[in-house]
C-alpha cells in the first residue's frame, strides 16, 4: 500500500485545507494518507470538522504556527521528522510555506526516505510580507528545497509563470498546474 502524509500549514477555513480533505478522501483504496497540521491563529476559524466528518487521521503539530520562530519550528521541524520516520510514507506531499518548509527539509534528512517528495503552492510569500532582506532568504531557501523535490504543483498557469520566471523556484518542467478543482465561475458573472 502506497502511504501519504501530508502536511499543511494550520487547519484554518480555506482552500488548501478542503484541498487536502479531498485528496485524501477521494484518492483509491490503494493509498493510505495521514495530515499533520499546525495550529490555526486564535481569530481563524476552525477547519478540523472537515478531516473528522471525512475519518481522515490527522494530528496537530506541536509548535507549528504562522509565524515564523526559529525555536518553535526547529521542534516543528523535529516533530514532522519523527512522524517521517514512524509513518513511513511513500509520498510526502506538502501545502502552503510553512509546512512547505518544515516538511520538505524533514523528508530530505529523515532515516526514512520517501520515493518522493511534491509540494503545493497555495500562493506565496515572496512579495509584499517580509522586508527585502528577508525576501531574498526566504527565495534562496524555496529554491533549494525544490531542489530537494521530486515535483512542484502550481494551482494556476498564472502562478506556475511567476514560479519559473519571476522567482524563479524551479524549472517549468518541475512545476505541475492542477487547479484546486472549485467552479468559481458563478463568481465572475453578473448577477444583478
Amino acid at each position: 500500500m502506497t502511504k501519504i502524509l501530508r502536511i499543511l500549514n494550520r487547519l484554518n477555513v480555506g482552500g488548501p485545507t478542503y484541498n487536502v480533505a479531498n485528496l485524501s478522501k477521494y484518492l483509491s483504496n490503494q493509498y493510505q494518507t495521514e495530515v499533520l497540521a499546525g495550529y490555526k491563529e486564535p481569530d481563524e476559524a476552525s477547519s478540523e470538522y472537515l478531516l473528522q466528518d471525512l475519518d481522515i487521521p490527522y494530528q496537530i503539530v506541536p509548535n507549528m504556527q504562522r509565524s515564523i520562530s526559529p525555536i518553535n519550528d526547529y521542534k516543528a521541524y523535529q516533530f514532522i521528522k519523527e512522524k517521517i520516520n514512524n509513518y513511513q510514507p511513500t509520498i510526502v506531499h506538502t501545502h502552503a510555506a510553512k509546512a512547505g518548509a518544515l516538511g520538505r527539509m524533514a523528508a530530505q534528512f529523515a532515516k526514512h526516505k520517501p520515493k518522493a517528495i511534491v509540494h503545493t503552492y497555495h500562493g506565496n510569500v515572496f512579495d509584499g510580507y517580509f522586508s527585502p532582506t528577508k525576501t531574498k532568504i526566504i527565495l534562496g531557501i524555496e529554491r533549494w528545497l525544490a531542489t530537494k523535490s521530486d515535483a512542484i504543483v502550481s494551482i494556476s498557469e498564472t502562478q506556475k509563470k511567476d514560479l519559473v520566471d519571476l522567482y524563479k523556484i524551479a524549472p517549468a518542467e518541475k512545476i505541475h498546474v492542477i487547479p484546486l478543482g472549485f467552479d468559481l465561475s458563478k463568481f465572475t458573472q453578473n448577477n444583478e
